[in-house]
Order: structure tokens, then sequence, then C-alpha cells
């Protein structure tokens, strides 16, 4: 028989070592915690959290694989319990998603994020904060996967909506506004892919300051892309700037 309250203080260990980074001791208390779950208690709500934890520590553990085995346990289940199309069960498929793109599965993550925002977007809005920065990672995925088009018209869409309900001082916004740079550079819209480089460079020393490898990133990409136009090379920006994907 299961001791809720013994398993009630590792499950809060596991997320003070979560806090402090201790994420091996943090895997350790949440796989015990799991196979507890398991074992004795399989349809207990506080499973989904516990396997949402466990999937991030992997994640922060760069073990992909394992990320991926238990957050498509975690949806399996959250679609058992709350059903396909929750709001819940919706962003963890975009986790998933996630997952594929550090797993370098573009096409799969490419679906995945399809179905998701489309029927997050029918059921709960397209302008909540969540399925905005679903709507980025999208946009970083056809990059990948030279959809250039698409992923212009996403992004501009995108950070019109960000502005709106996440904030014009926000480092959501100037992601989009680096990797639009990025597209407007491959488009040959050079002028347009400087503006919005300096734009974002200024945001990310308010947000971070001029020492933080996101600035230094976007302030190499705007360098890269100043020395390109005066020697008119622009047909070579792109191998020298970078789409941002995580901070």
């Amino acid at each position: 028989m299961a001791n809720l309250k013994k398993l009630s203080i590792i499950e809060n260990l596991a997320k003070e070592c979560i806090r402090k980074k201790n994420f091996i001791k943090a895997e350790e208390f949440l796989e015990n915690l799991l196979e507890n779950f398991d074992k004795f208690l399989p349809n207990h709500p506080k499973i989904l959290s516990i396997m949402n934890n466990l999937t991030l520590v992997y994640k922060f553990r760069n073990n992909y694989e394992k990320a991926k085995e238990i957050c498509l346990r975690e949806i399996d289940q959250c679609k058992k319990v709350l059903g396909k199309t929750h709001y819940q069960t919706l962003l963890v498929e975009s986790n998933l998603a996630n997952i594929y793109v550090e797993l370098h599965n573009y096409n799969e993550a490419k679906e995945l994020y399809e179905y998701v925002i489309t029927n997050f977007s029918n059921l709960y809005g397209s302008d909540k904060p969540e399925i905005l920065l679903v709507i980025n990672q999208l946009g970083n995925v056809y990059s990948v996967l030279q959809q250039y088009n698409d992923a212009i018209i996403l992004y501009e869409k995108v950070l019109v909506q960000i502005e709106k309900n996440i904030g014009v001082e926000s480092y959501e916004k100037y992601d989009i506004m680096n990797n639009l740079a990025v597209l407007y550079a491959n488009e040959l819209k050079l002028e347009r892919a400087k503006v919005f480089f300096e734009y974002s460079l200024e945001g990310y020393k308010k947000i971070y300051g001029s020492d933080h490898r996101i600035t230094m990133q976007v302030s190499k990409n705007l360098s890269s892309l100043n020395t390109s136009i005066e020697n008119n090379i622009a047909n070579n920006i792109l191998p020298q700037i970078k789409i941002l994907y995580e901070k």
C-alpha cells in the first residue's frame, strides 16, 4: 500500500532539487515516485505532474530519448483522464514536438506543432501566450526545413499577437524579431533585416545586458549583416547569422 504522505515528501524533495538544478538527484527521486505510482496508484492525478517534471529533468540532462518516452506516456495519460483536445493535453503534445526538435526529427515536430496549433486555436483561441510560443517554435522548424516564406508569414503574424498579449518588452518578441531579420536577410531584404537586428539587439540589452550570450549572438548577427552589405556579398549572409531556438 502506498504511503501518500511519504510520496508527497519525496515529490517536494524532487521539486527542490530541480529548483537548485541538482538534476541527477531530482531524476532519482522522480523515477522512484513514478515507479511507486505506477505500482500502487496508476490513475492518481499526481502522476501527470510527476511525468511532466521527469520529462523536464531528462531534457535538462540532454537525455531526449528518455524525455520522449515519458512525454508519450504523459500524453496517453492526459488523453485518458482529460481528453484528446484538453488544454493540458495539447500543451504536453507541444512539449513532445519540442523534444522532436532536439532529436532533429523536424518533420515529426512540424506535424505535431501544426496539429496542436489548429486544435488549440479552434477551441481556446489563437491569442493565448502558451500557443503563441508554440507558433513561434513552428516558425523555427519551417526555417530549418527551408520553408522560409511560411516562416516569415508565421513570425509576422505572431509578432503582432505577442506585442498585444505578452508585452512590447518581452524576450519572446525579440526572439521573433531576430529570427525575422535572419529570414529577411535570406530574402535579400537587407535594410529591413538590419532594422530588425538593431531593434532586437537593443531589446536584449535591456532584458539581459550586453554580456549575455543571446545579446552577443544577435550582435554577431548584425555585424555579419553589416559586413556583407559593405562588401556586397549578401548571398553569404545565412551561414554566419543564427536563428534563436532556446535560452
